[in-house]
């Protein structure tokens, strides 16, 4: 924001201390995939274990990554950062990173708490999130960012300069795809 400038991280991962096994289950890998991406970066982090990810075969989450990234339409001078004066969700445990133009959103929603030092889970269910758009009708799309898999797709209508959505039931991170005609 400072500089106006897109950050892109270049080598990250958990301390180099740490041993690559810890993040065996690729906690730490998909989540900094994705702050890259919906964080303001210009692309995902270049990971330091790269042969962690080998042996895990961990390379699917580039795949649902760059499924996200391919629809953002990253020239338009009217994208910006989202904030908490354009999105809203009903948990404040839930924090949101992504971008917004005047007649679309790309968001990505996650559990500040759930990380690879907590693993714990919490469904949230219900969880109401406030985006402002310019009235008219949208197509919402729900997505699960650890498989591509589409979660629900429904169309809404923003009134007043806000569209509010219902999620779907999710733990650790969903990604949502909000576009009008």
């Amino acid at each position: 924001q400072l500089y106006q400038r897109p950050v892109m991280f270049g080598e990250i991962g958990l301390n180099r201390n740490v041993p690559a096994s810890l993040d065996a289950d690729l906690v730490n890998f998909h989540q900094q995939n994705w702050i890259g991406l919906m964080g303001g970066g210009a692309g995902t982090g270049a990971n330091w274990f790269w042969t962690l990810l080998d042996n895990v075969n961990g390379y699917w989450d580039y795949q649902v990554v760059s499924e996200m990234a391919a629809h953002i339409p990253w020239n338009d001078a009217g994208m910006v950062m989202v904030d908490t004066r354009n999105v809203s969700p009903s948990d404040s445990a839930v924090e949101v990173q992504g971008y917004r133009g005047a007649d679309y959103a790309y968001l990505w929603l996650y559990d500040s708490r759930f990380s690879q030092i907590n693993k714990a889970v919490t469904t949230f269910d219900n969880l109401t999130l406030s985006v402002r758009l310019g009235d008219g009708v949208y197509h919402v799309r729900w997505i699960d960012t650890w498989t591509g898999v589409s979660l629900g797709k429904s169309v809404a209508a923003a009134a007043d300069g806000y569209l509010t959505l219902t999620a779907p039931a999710w733990g650790k991170d969903i990604a949502v795809a909000i576009t009008r005609d």
